[in-house]
């Protein structure tokens, strides 16, 4: 699997050094830091491909004639393998990266814009053993695919009109008809994927949508007991239906390469998603990441997953609190510098401890927030505070203070008590009409 990702002169930042866990690697930071950018870095070095542009340093890093260097370690078995890319400004494109994958492993990619990108270290072990015998491989054994959003859910075309994926309407309708292994497993996950309470299942059968419309489409049981269309679902249920989709058929297809090959299925599996909570309601937020770890063990017992996962949602950190090993995972931030001139990105690889509740991780590193509330009832409880500092403090300034935390602070807020056991300390405030 990626052992780890170090970057020189590439990206948002001078230098960004990932040492990643074996099973689980979050990634948090503020918007436009690189977080999506070291997930296609990660695809490209393991695959080969870019699965969207593809990266290119800074014009300030190619205007001064600095290197630019991808520099990564893949774990093939007991053996780490190093490798370098270099960036060269004459031909604008990064040197091939030297992968070196074991044929029994997949990377699955889910982007934040509903695309997927899919990689078989199996079916580009056949595509090469081809070209050393001197043949050419078929243009119907893709070495990777990378879907759009509607290619998910319509199907993929391939040269000479193959269909390479027959895309999730499709094959949700066909598989469920057929009562085929595959319909089980994409329920299997549906659960798995699914927050405690709100269980995703398929409808009894699939149904049309419009009389000018021939195609059956897969439904969806809810819990106020009807059954809705698939695609009339919201965007969060859609996401994960398309995730599952994926994951099962990625397997599917995997599987069935092997079983023609007669050669073991994956070991290991390499899951990067991007803004993992994206759509999701905070109690769905609490289970994503977990489920996701689970999922792999449904599909496939005895692979090994490494999952590196980009997220902006507090509760998502909170759910791997119980799960979270040091061993095995491990935590990144990338944070913005502001005491420099300019501006410096940095990424740290930080301690993950236990937070409690859900706000003090808003507070954390992670987020970098002040206070866990609204910017009116920070900026209200910062001059608490300040006014709290100094050493005599005039009724006036009581009032004014008191007023801006009435505006802003819930009743039950806890600051309520600091406040009253400082005003208690100080002056009487001036009189002043009866609140309500």
């Amino acid at each position: 699997m990626l052992d780890s990702l170090h970057l020189k002169n590439a990206g948002p930042a001078d230098e960004m050094r990932l040492d990643l866990g074996r099973r689980l690697n979050l990634v948090t930071g503020d918007n436009g830091l690189g977080k999506s950018f070291l997930l296609d870095v990660a695809w490209w070095v393991v695959t080969g491909t870019w699965a969207g542009y593809p990266v290119r340093p800074r014009s300030d890093v190619i205007k001064a004639g600095q290197p630019a260097t991808i520099e990564y370690s893949i774990l093939n078995g007991a053996n780490n393998l190093s490798f370098e890319s270099h960036f060269t400004p004459a031909k604008q494109e990064w040197t091939a990266p030297q992968h070196r994958l074991s044929h029994n492993a997949l990377v699955i990619y889910a982007r934040v814009d509903g695309g997927f990108a899919v990689w078989d270290a199996t079916r580009n072990q056949l595509a090469r053993e081809i070209a050393i015998l001197g043949g050419n491989p078929s243009p119907s054994l893709p070495r990777f695919y990378h879907f759009s959003r509607t290619q998910v859910w319509e199907g993929m075309e391939g040269e000479g009109s193959r269909m390479l994926c027959n895309g999730l309407i499709r094959d949700w309708v066909s598989w469920q008809l057929a009562n085929d292994w595959r319909f089980d497993a994409l329920k299997k996950v549906l659960r798995v994927m699914s927050e405690a309470g709100d269980t995703l299942e398929p409808g009894s059968r699939p149904t049309r949508l419009s009389i000018d419309d021939a195609r059956d489409y897969p439904t969806l049981r809810t819990n106020y007991g009807h059954e809705v269309p698939l695609v009339l679902a919201s965007a969060a249920i859609r996401r994960i239906a398309a995730l599952a989709y994926l994951l099962v058929w990625t397997w599917s297809e995997h599987r069935t390469l092997a079983e023609q090959l007669a050669t073991d299925p994956a070991r290991n599996v390499l899951f990067l998603v991007d803004e993992v909570e994206s759509h999701l309601h905070p109690r769905w937020q609490r289970t994503v990441v977990p489920s996701l770890l689970e999922v792999v063990k449904t599909l496939a017992p005895d692979a090994s997953a490494q999952l590196l996962i980009s997220t902006h949602a507090p509760l998502v950190l909170a759910s791997v609190e119980t799960q979270f090993n040091a061993e095995s995972d491990a935590w990144f931030d990338i944070d913005l510098n502001r005491t420099e001139r300019p501006h410096r990105v940095v990424l740290r690889k930080r301690p993950f401890v236990r937070r409690g509740e859900v706000g003090n991780w808003l507070t954390s590193d992670a987020f970098d927030l002040e206070e866990p509330r609204s910017l009116e009832s920070e900026r209200a409880v910062k001059e608490a505070l300040a006014l709290a500092r100094k050493g005599k403090v005039s009724a006036e300034e009581l009032l004014r203070v008191d007023d801006l935390l009435r505006a802003s602070l819930s009743d039950v807020d806890r600051f309520w008590l600091r406040w009253s056991e400082f005003k208690s300390a100080r002056q009487k405030p001036a009189k002043r009409g009866t609140r309500k």
